[in-house]
């Protein structure tokens, strides 16, 4: 049926219900009740109003449903036969499953790729530590090889220091030496081992002069001689205590001690001495050069020396410093 066929219709049917509405009242055989009167009227208005427009709408979509089963007809009519189809359709599905054979490879490749990443940061932060461990070894190596040249330039200084220390306390101990002993320049070269500190003396002859030939008084020489050395090297002011100093010695070699030790061996020095060694002669050439002077007197009723100012014969004495 067509759009003109359908107003055709519509409007008829239109007519022939405002004719029915129009035409004389008829005899009733039932009164109806005034709400079924009511609702009767309501339907009348609706079927003259309402109705035509649905209508309308619903012819409206007919025909465009109609429109559109005739297309899909068209369109099957044109489609091909299943005898044309099955071959496309398997290769449909042979694409399908091979579409979900390379979804399981490309999830398996994607498990592959994401293993191979936490591989790689792994050896990433191990490459890390290897580099700050080689860092800190390289460092290390470098504050060994630092400290191998300091421990060599201090060996190196070591060396020359005790080289230069042990002529310097030869010179000091031939200058001492000579000028303390009785035989002058008995000594022109002393030799001091770096190594062992042995002692080598040497005549002005040049020939070795064996430390056992010395008398009992050059010996006690040769020890002030090189203590004296020994504390001119240092460069400390190092007080001398000496304990029966002139007790081996000769008259000769005393005066040599009272005369050129005592006063100038150090700042400050202690002599322990009997009254026959410092004896009344030698305490007055030393006077000027004494601090203070003390008597160690052995007591046999307390078994112990007892210290008093002074000396042997002298009242005590306070010299200030």
């Amino acid at each position: 049926m067509d759009q003109d066929s359908r107003k055709v219709i519509a409007v008829r049917l239109l007519e022939g219900l405002r004719l029915e509405a129009q035409s004389p009242a008829q005899a009733l055989v039932h009164e109806p009740s005034p709400g079924d009167q009511q609702r009767m009227l309501k339907w009348i208005d609706q079927s003259l109003s309402d109705v035509p427009l649905e209508l309308q709408t619903v012819t409206a979509k007919l025909e465009l449903k109609t429109r559109e089963l005739r297309e899909i007809e068209e369109t099957l009519r044109r489609a091909p036969p299943d005898e044309a189809i099955s071959p496309i359709v398997q290769d449909l599905n042979r694409l399908h499953e091979r579409l979900g054979g390379l979804d399981r490879e490309i999830r398996f490749l994607d498990e592959n790729v994401r293993r191979a990443e936490y591989k790689l940061k792994d050896n990433e932060r191990r490459i890390a530590r290897s580099l700050e461990e080689q860092h800190r070894t390289r460092a290390i190596r470098e504050r060994m090889e630092i400290g191998k040249r300091v421990e060599q330039v201090l060996k190196e200084f070591a060396e020359k220091l005790r080289k230069q220390k042990t002529r310097e306390i030869s010179e000091r101990f031939v200058e001492t030496f000579n000028r303390l002993s009785t035989k002058k320049n008995l000594v022109s070269r002393v030799d001091v081992n770096p190594e062992s500190f042995s002692v080598t003396l040497y005549g002005q002859d040049g020939s070795c002069q064996p430390k056992e030939a010395l008398s009992a008084g050059e010996k006690e020489v040769y020890a002030i001689a090189m203590l004296t050395a020994l504390a001119k090297a240092s460069r400390k002011p190092l007080p001398f205590i000496i304990d029966t100093p002139l007790a081996r010695l000769d008259s000769e070699h005393r005066t040599n001690l009272v005369d050129g030790f005592f006063p100038s061996a150090s700042h400050q020095v202690v002599v322990f001495s009997t009254d026959t060694e410092i004896d009344r002669k030698y305490f007055e050439e030393l006077r000027s050069h004494i601090s203070k002077s003390y008597l160690l007197t052995y007591e046999e009723s307390s078994q112990a020396s007892v210290v008093s100012s002074g000396y042997f014969w002298e009242k005590p004495l306070e010299v200030p410093t």
